[in-house]
């Protein structure tokens, strides 16, 4: 719990009252690194300038929202309440109780894939190309790896999971020029639709069923 507390209070203030907290979000060392060692080049050459703090860009409030429901963490009125720009200083009477979460062992390691995809469909379009950008390959198939890995180990496997791994496998293939990869991805693709497909089936009969209620 103290430890937590620490974390958590080194989010705000913006105003320079706390060095370790402003190294934190200014140092590119610090926080700006790991950032760009999980999602290469996704931060600007300003944002990377170790005087930008990063916090000027962040609503805490939904972040500390986000934080509570994902990990299950119950924080007082005054924490969930607070408002970006506002000093913050987490204690211990914060942390009111930790409600249970289904465990979804593979939830990191995709939505990392998803989102390095996402970055390199954005610098696809800025440089106006039909395939990734040559930096963007190697970044491509570690996702892909990630992303594969989940779809094996994971009990739930929703279509958008299928939706990704097709669309990075697609991705890879046509940078590499390899029509078996390209192949493999229309078929986790179509495996994707099915799903999709399958599910809206499903929800709407649960409506259905709903409204005769």
């Amino acid at each position: 719990r103290e430890q937590l507390c620490d974390a958590l209070s080194l989010v705000p203030p913006r105003k320079r009252h706390n060095e370790e907290s402003w190294l934190f979000w200014t140092k590119k060392e610090q926080l700006k690194s790991m950032t760009e060692s999980r999602f290469p080049k996704c931060l600007s050459e300003e944002e990377l300038d170790s005087t930008y703090d990063l916090r000027k860009d962040i609503d805490f409030s939904f972040l500390l929202h986000r934080f509570s429901e994902m990990t299950g963490i119950l924080f007082s009125d005054s924490i969930i309440n607070y408002k970006t720009g506002e000093y913050l200083r987490i204690n211990w009477g914060d942390i009111k109780g930790l409600e249970s979460r289904v465990s979804y062992m593979g939830i990191i390691d995709e939505v990392e894939a998803k989102l390095n995809y996402l970055l390199s469909q954005k610098r696809k379009a800025q440089n106006n190309m039909r395939i990734i950008v040559p930096e963007d390959l190697s970044v491509l198939i570690g996702a892909e790896h990630k992303i594969a890995k989940v779809v094996g180990s994971t009990l739930f496997k929703y279509f958008d999971t299928y939706y990704y791994w097709g669309a990075i496998l697609y991705e890879i293939g046509a940078a590499e020029g390899n029509l078996t990869k390209i192949l493999k991805s229309i078929s986790i693709l179509q495996t994707s639709y099915r799903k999709a497909h399958n599910f809206m089936k499903n929800y709407k009969q649960q409506v259905g069923k709903a409204l005769k209620l």
